[in-house]
This record gives structure tokens, sequence and C-alpha cells, in this order.
């Protein structure tokens, strides 16, 4: 038995197939090749596989993040894509895997959104949970006369134009937030039912959805600060009556409230000294 490790950066393209055929052995909906064509595979990426033989038989995806925690920029990593070959588990073969990758970063700070089913997993290499909160705020949103462009980044022209925002946006939230995240936004607005739509004279992308009266924001980009609430209206075809966010809003919409810790996925962080505060890492930020 031969194992070793194969490093696929956004440079590597004649080798991506390998991890495009693998990872839906185990994510059985996701599939990157989508995400890839419309530029989203870029040098912020890197998949890391173990091989063994001739047979890829775990993957640790590795995203490059800006992180900004008490106000200060941090570079750090986020990991996704964390998955074993249903055929060849009970091996170690994700744990040989996860060690290689974090020896790699070394002291860096590393986060992750975990499997419900695997949360004694990461413990064991120096990762700790950490509690994310809910926050929404009542709203009396009526529809605006005009709506907003869509924003679809099935088109170029709009890829290129959210790209630059995302690099010139500032960040939502300074004490656990994180900027030019447009590699991972794009995955979430290529696969997810998320609408996006441009604000502020094109300034801002609001990355929306609707649950009966509650309109959930999922994320915001944007260059400089507006007002909010009165752009809202352009995005919704209905009254309003809540806003859920997907961030912790209090730059944007100081009176919300938090409404209890998130269910689903949960966060697990490394070397990552986080602020005493409530926490809520963006939404379409999360690999």
């Amino acid at each position: 038995m031969a194992t070793r490790l194969l490093t696929l950066r956004a440079a590597d393209r004649a080798a991506h197939e390998r991890f495009h055929a693998f990872v839906p052995l185990t994510f059985r909906s996701v599939d990157f090749r989508r995400w890839e064509a419309r530029g989203g595979w870029n040098e912020d990426y890197t998949a890391w596989l173990l091989e063994d033989d001739a047979d890829i038989v775990a993957s640790v995806g590795v995203t490059r993040m800006r992180l900004v925690l008490d106000g200060l920029p941090r570079e750090g990593y986020q990991l996704g894509a964390v998955a074993t070959h249903p055929e060849r588990r009970g091996r170690g073969h994700s744990r040989a895997l996860l060690e290689a990758v974090l020896a790699e970063l070394g002291a860096a700070p590393v986060l992750l959104f975990a499997n419900e089913r695997v949360l004694d997993f990461y413990p064991r290499f120096g990762f700790r949970a950490a509690v994310q909160r809910r926050f929404v705020a009542d709203a009396a949103l009526q529809p605006a006369a005009a709506p907003a462009r869509h924003c679809d980044v099935a088109d170029v022209a709009a890829r290129a134009g959210l790209a630059a925002l995302c690099a010139e946006a500032i960040v939502n939230d300074a004490a656990f937030g994180a900027r030019d995240y447009y590699s991972t936004l794009l995955w979430h607005l290529t696969y997810r039912a998320i609408d996006a739509r441009w604000l502020d004279d094109g300034n801002a992308v609001a990355a929306v959805e609707r649950d009966g009266d509650t309109l959930i924001l999922h994320d915001l980009i944007a260059r400089r600060p507006f007002d909010l609430a009165a752009a809202l209206a352009a995005v919704v075809d209905s009254p309003v009556a809540r806003i859920e966010f997907g961030f912790r809003p209090y730059r944007w919409w100081p009176d919300a409230r938090d409404a209890g810790a998130c269910a689903g996925s949960p966060l697990f962080v490394r070397h990552l000294p986080l602020p005493d505060t409530t926490l809520r890492f963006p939404d379409l930020a999360q690999t």
C-alpha cells in the first residue's frame, strides 16, 4: 500500500477532475464544476487529496481567508469538503490528511463548519467549538415602485462587478468577520436559491431569501454605509414584517436582537482567539 499527498491549486486544472469526481461520493448534492467554470477556483482555494495506490481516498478543501478579529486583519484558513471515500472509511485516511494539512498551516487561525455527525472528530486536532448566534429585527417593509436589479452570476459582467465589489467592501462585523471572500460567495450564489440584488447605485449587493413574511438577509457586500432599511424595499415583492440576518448586523441595524443559538453546522476554531462577544461568521463566507 502506497499513499501520497496531492495538492491541487487553481493552476492545476488538468488534475481538477479527480477532485470533482471524488467529492460527490460523500456530499452527494455537491458539484464544484459549475463554480470552477465561473472562475470560483482561484488562488485562494487549494484541494488536498490523499491517494492510496491509484485511488483518491480522502479530501480537504482549504480556503485562504482574510479574517478580521477585534478590528485587526488576520490571515487565516477555512476547511471544507472534509471527506473519506465511503468504501475506505475506518482506516485513518481523513486523520492522516487532516494532520498533514494542519501541519502545513502551522499556527495560522483555522475555522470550519462541521457535520453534526462528527462533532467529536475535530477536537482531537486542537479545534474547539464556538457558539454562533441568530440575529433578527422587526421591520415593516413595503415593496418599492422600482425593484433592484438582479446580480445574475451566470453573467460574466455581473461576476466581474461582484468580484470588484468584494475586493473593496467594508467589513460588516469587525469583531469577528472576513473580507474579500468572493470565491466562497460565488459558490453560494451558484448553487443556492438566493436572490442577489444590486443596491446603492451598484455599490452594494444584498443576498436575500424569503420565508413567509420574513426576509432573510444572508449577506450584504457594500463599499460604503447607506440607508439599508430604505434600500431593502427594492428587494421585496410583498410586505415584510421581520428580517433575519446571516451575519452580526449591528453596523447596519443597531436595533437587531439576539434570537438564540444557531442550529445546524457548528463552528469549530483552532488558533483563533475569539472576542468575548456574540458571534456570527457571515453565512456566505462559510464553506
